[in-house]
C-alpha cells in the first residue's frame, strides 16, 4: 500500500489514471530509506528499545522477531546543506506543479545525505470524505495539495484538447508520473503517526547496476530481496547499537562488535589521509531491555 494512500487522499480517479499511464511508459523502482528519531521531544517517548519497533523491524536475516538489532545514529549524520532554486519551465502549468511540489518537500525537508533528502513522513487520515493531515499545524500541506491537484487538473484539461497531438499527451501523463512519484511515498496513513518516521527516497531504472540484492529465507516471501546502498559512511555517527531482546549469545556479540569497531578505527588512523575518525569509546553496545514475548 506504500504510496497509495496520497492518491486517497487527492481522490481524483482522472489525476490517478493519469498517473497509471505515465507509469506504463517510465521504468523505474522506489527504493524506501526508513529512520525513526530515537528520541521524541515533544511527546517524551523514545523509539530505540520500543516493543513496537522490535516487532516490527528488529528481524534477524530468517525474519524472526527481536532477533536483529537497532542502530541509532548521531544526527550529524544527516549533514544539512542549502536546496538548489527550481529552475524556471517555459509551461506555465508545470512550473506550477513543481512549485507545489517545492511546498511540499521544503516544508518536511530537514536535511540533506548528499544527493538523498531526508523528509518527514506526512501522516493522511481518511474517513468517507473527511479527509485531514496530523502532522500539518500551519496547514502549508493542505495548502499545497489543494493548489496542486487544481494544477493538474489544468493540466489535464490541456491533455483531452480536442486537437491535442499524441506526444503532448504522453508527455502531461510522462511529467504527472514523474512529479507525483517525488512526493507519494512521503504520504502514509494515520494509523502510523507514533513512529514520527523520516524518509530517504530513491528512485532508480529498473536495470541499474545500483539495485543489489541478498537471499531471504521468509516463508511465502520471494527469495530475494532487493535494495540500492546509501554512499555515505556510517560508522562514525554509530552512537547506540542495541541487540534485540531474543539475541542469542549476546554478550559474545557484543565483544565481537566492540573488537570490530576498534579494529576499524585502528586502521582508518594509519592511513595517510584518514577520510574519518572513529571513536570507539562513544558508541555503547547494548541488551534490549524490552519485555518482548
Amino acid at each position: 500500500m506504500e504510496g497509495k494512500v496520497f492518491f486517497d487522499f487527492l481522490d481524483d480517479e482522472k489525476i490517478t489514471q493519469a498517473y497509471l499511464e505515465g507509469e506504463k511508459r517510465n521504468e523505474i523502482s522506489v527504493y524506501l530509506g526508513s529512520f525513526l528519531p530515537a528520541e521524541n521531544s515533544e511527546k517524551g517517548k523514545s523509539h530505540d528499545d520500543e516493543l513496537v519497533m522490535w516487532r516490527t523491524y528488529g528481524k534477524d536475516e530468517n525474519g524472526n522477531e527481536a532477533a536483529g538489532c537497532s542502530i541509532v545514529l548521531s544526527c550529524e549524520f544527516f549533514i544539512h546543506k542549502n536546496k538548489q532554486p527550481l529552475t524556471k519551465n517555459s509551461k506555465p502549468e508545470i512550473e506550477k506543479v513543481n512549485s507545489n511540489l517545492a511546498v511540499i518537500k521544503e516544508e518536511y525537508s530537514k536535511h540533506k545525505i548528499n544527493d538523498e533528502d531526508l523528509l518527514n513522513v506526512i501522516y493522511l487520515e481518511i474517513h468517507d470524505k473527511q479527509k485531514y493531515i496530523r502532522n500539518d499545524p500551519q496547514k502549508k500541506i493542505k495548502e499545497a495539495l489543494d493548489e496542486l491537484k487544481s494544477q493538474l487538473k489544468k493540466m489535464i484539461t490541456l491533455r483531452n484538447g480536442r486537437n491535442t497531438k499524441r506526444e503532448f499527451k504522453e508527455y502531461i501523463e510522462n511529467t504527472i508520473f514523474k512529479q507525483l512519484s517525488e512526493i507519494s511515498y512521503l504520504f502514509k496513513s494515520a494509523d502510523y503517526i507514533y513512529e514520527n518516521e523520516v524518509r530517504v527516497i530513491k528512485y532508480v531504472s529498473r536495470d541499474s547496476d545500483s539495485i543489489k540484492f541478498r537471499e531471504i529465507k521468509e516463508p511465502n516471501a520471494p527469495r530475494k530481496r532487493f535494495y540500492i546502498e546509501s554512499n555515505n559512511e556510517i560508522l562514525p555517527y554509530i552512537r547506540k547499537i542495541y541487540l534485540g531482546p531474543k539475541v542469542e549469545n549476546h554478550q559474545q556479540w557484543s565483544l565481537f562488535l566492540d573488537f570490530e569497531i576498534r579494529q576499524r578505527a585502528k586502521e582508518i588512523l594509519k592511513m595517510d589521509s584518514p577520510p574519518f575518525k572513529i571513536d570507539p569509546s562513544v558508541i555503547q553496545i547494548l541488551k534490549s531491555e524490552c519485555k518482548f514475548q
